[in-house]
């Protein structure tokens, strides 16, 4: 998304896939196994930590602007 020229939409997605992904199970017995698997991951515009403004810039929340006069 960030290499994209022009606007993004929320429904804007880039899905990442991993041939040999390594996790961790927890079996019954309480011992862990180490297992290399395929993985998919998706990506996705999110907004919940930031404000759009009118001019479809972003800024955090509590953002005060430096112009106080």
């Amino acid at each position: 998304m960030i290499l994209k020229t022009g606007r993004t939409t929320p429904d804007d997605v880039v899905t990442v896939h991993t041939d040999k992904k390594i996790k961790r199970k927890r079996e019954k017995v309480g011992r862990v196994q180490n297992l290399s698997e395929a993985e998919d991951n998706i990506y996705r515009v999110s907004f919940f930590k930031r404000r759009r403004l009118h001019d479809n810039n972003s800024v955090p929340f509590g953002y005060l602007s430096a112009d106080l006069s």
